[in-house]
Order: C-alpha cells, then structure tokens, then sequence
C-alpha cells in the first residue's frame, strides 16, 4: 500500500479591510491600542433590533477602488473581501508568479449582499419589481467567488 503524501498549505500573505482597519498596518495599530471600532450603525435602520451598535467601516467609496460597472455588481462585504485579498496577494509577492490553478479561495461566510436582499425585499413589499441581480448575495459563495474571479484564482 502506498502512502499518501502530506499536502502542505501556507499562509503567504495577510489583508484586512474592516472597521477597525482598511488595511493591515492600520488594523495592527487599533488592535495594539485598544481603539475600538464599536459605534452607532447608520447604515440600515436599526430600529427594529435591540441594539444600534456595531462595527460598521464608515467613509466607504466603492469607486476608489472600483469601476462604478464592476462596483455595481458585488455586494459591500464582496468588495471588502477583494481589497484584502488584494492586499493578501500584494503582500504574498505571489502576483504574476502562479498558475491561476495553484491558489484557491477558501471562506467561511454566507449571505453577504443582505443589504441588497433588503432592497429586493423592500421593493417586492412595496408592489414594485426588484431587480433579481439584487438576490446575488444570498449564494453563500458569493464573496469567495468574486474574489477567485477577479483575481483569476482557479485552484482548489
């Protein structure tokens, strides 16, 4: 019986983009600190939920990062996940030099476009047609996809 090779996995690279930080420098500083990124939510309604607290990134345009086509078509949390990516694979030093099949995208999330569902949901309510595109986000691959497509990332 032959033995079976152990498959190595390493972590070449870090990003961040979060309320605490937009990048990794930044979200060492915070966490080094003890800055909290804890506040007021602003961006939905909270009205309804006990709390109107959270960590909500805030001064965020999606078109300093992206076109206002490819902005469009990814959920808030979807361009998060690719600017730290980005970053990931900047500070990996890995770009250019990889088989798009030598790198996977691997997440543990889910329903990430739910403002976009509540804006389907909302419109459904109110008898106007929603936009189907507005449902994306409910796929539970939907930001590891986005990200695997715009970095051509094809592995495993």
């Amino acid at each position: 019986m032959e033995k079976k090779r152990a498959r190595s996995i390493a972590i070449t690279g870090l990003g961040i983009f979060s309320a605490a930080g937009t990048d990794v420098a930044s979200f060492a500083r915070a966490l080094a600190s003890g800055e909290s990124a804890i506040g007021p939510v602003d961006l939905f309604d909270v009205a309804p939920f006990a709390s109107g607290i959270g960590a909500q990134l805030r001064g965020f345009d999606p078109l300093a990062h992206f076109s206002a086509r490819d902005a469009a078509k990814m959920s808030r949390v979807d361009q998060f996940g690719v600017i730290a990516a980005g970053e990931a694979l900047r500070d990996s030093g890995v770009s250019g030099h990889y088989s798009p099949y030598d790198i996977g995208v691997s997440m543990g999330a889910g329903a990430s476009g739910m403002l976009q569902c509540e804006a389907w949901l909302q419109e459904t309510l109110a008898g106007r047609r929603a936009k189907p595109s507005l449902l994306r986000g409910l796929l539970p691959d939907r930001t590891a996809t986005t990200i695997a497509a715009t970095y051509n990332l094809c592995g495993y």
